[in-house]
């Protein structure tokens, strides 16, 4: 959802389900679908989540980008789900804010 709630430019629904930091850093960076010959294409896709210590960490990837999600599994305030934003940019990558 708030991967969706970004690419929609939805930040009240963002806030919802995340910390104002998670939010602050995600719409810190605009959503911009890739123009091509049918149509507008989301450049980014789902790569996977992995848990560890109360949290699952999940990553999209797009060409030069990615993007790590950190989401608390319910030891957080209630509804705040998402508590980290991690973005990464250039060849090779690294972490911007």
């Amino acid at each position: 959802m708030f991967f969706a709630d970004w690419e929609a430019g939805d930040r009240t629904a963002a806030s919802r389900i995340a910390t104002p930091e998670a939010v602050a850093k995600m719409f810190g960076h605009t959503y911009a679908p890739l123009a091509t010959s049918s149509g507008p294409q989301d450049p980014w896709h789902f790569n996977n989540c992995q848990g560890a210590a109360g949290h699952t960490y999940c990553t999209w990837q797009a060409q030069d980008q990615e993007l790590d999600l950190s989401v608390s599994n319910g030891t957080g305030s209630p509804g705040v789900e998402v508590d980290g934003v991690r973005w990464f940019e250039g060849s090779p990558l690294r972490e911007v804010p």
